[in-house]
């Protein structure tokens, strides 16, 4: 069975274009990310939404993957988790470092038979 994640976080003033400018930003920590991708449960589909709203930018994170429990939230001292822990900070204003936040419940599911 598959799990869909998704997660909402608001675009600090200013960072829209280093959110759209996010698949150049990852280029050189590309190996990390897909290794680490596969390790978080066989992510099946990663997707970054930047949403325009009345009360500013929104990022929409969505993930499809097969094992919930291997999620990582917990982050070390490499090259990729400084990197992704400071564009996390810098442009939502989100301390991964900071305690666990649980994740959000799903209100509805639905799937086709």
């Amino acid at each position: 069975m598959s799990y869909m994640a998704s997660i909402a976080l608001p675009v600090l003033p200013g960072k829209a274009d280093r959110l759209r400018n996010f698949a150049n930003e990852l280029a050189p920590h590309r190996a990390a990310w897909d290794r680490l991708c596969h390790e978080a449960g066989a992510f099946r589909h990663y997707n970054i939404t930047l949403q325009e709203t009345p009360q500013g930018a929104l990022c929409i994170y969505s993930m499809l993957f097969d094992e919930p429990d291997k999620f990582r939230m917990r982050f070390g001292d490499t090259e990729y988790d400084r990197w992704w822990v400071g564009f996390v900070k810098d442009v939502h204003g989100f301390d991964l470092d900071g305690p666990a936040v649980p994740p959000p419940p799903s209100v509805f599911t639905w799937h086709a038979a």
